[in-house]
């Protein structure tokens, strides 16, 4: 398996990744990536930016994705019930799923520690991320790497996410 930047040919199979978690989440009755989101139009904006990578395997087949995004999200200007510990400048996590296919053999967790590890290499003072109060798994994987509960952020239409931040780098 190796990370790298996602590329024209892997977009079917990111968004089939992303048509895999938002049926995953249904299932479970949680209301996060319906709606047809994410979608090829945020996947094109991630790769725009560089910020859309991909797990695959030995046949470059995709078994994870994720948003890594080095720039401040506009959501995350305004928290409620709790504060970031760190400013600016940090990365943020989005937009990370597993195929169906790859799921239970820790993709998620490289995901995780591959955008640790390059939000250091970018000198980023640590990482940021959301996920949906009902996401159990989710928050269970965020908290299993040390990233801390900060308080209520409002994404797009208003829904409702906890963010967590990770701090890396301390400020000199």
């Amino acid at each position: 398996m190796k990370m790298i930047n996602t590329l024209p040919h892997h977009i079917p199979q990111v968004l089939a990744c992303y048509r895999d978690a938002s049926l995953f989440l249904h299932d479970q009755g949680i209301d996060q990536w319906q709606n047809q989101y994410p979608n090829l139009d945020s996947l094109n904006l991630d790769m725009q930016k560089k910020g859309s990578y991909v797990l695959v395997d030995d046949h470059d087949q995709v078994l994870a994705t994720m948003a890594l995004l080095f720039e401040d999200d506009p959501y995350y200007e305004i928290i409620e019930e709790g504060s970031w510990s760190f400013p600016s400048p940090y990365g943020v996590v989005h937009r990370l799923c597993v195929s169906s296919q790859a799921r239970h053999q820790g993709c998620a967790s490289l995901l995780i520690d591959y955008a640790l590890k390059d939000c250091v290499k970018h000198n980023m003072l640590g990482c940021r991320i959301d996920t949906h109060p009902n996401n159990l798994l989710m928050q269970s994987l965020i908290l299993k790497h040390h990233f801390e509960y900060t308080g209520k952020v409002y994404v797009a239409n208003h829904a409702l996410r906890f963010g967590y931040e990770r701090r890396l780098l301390e400020k000199d």
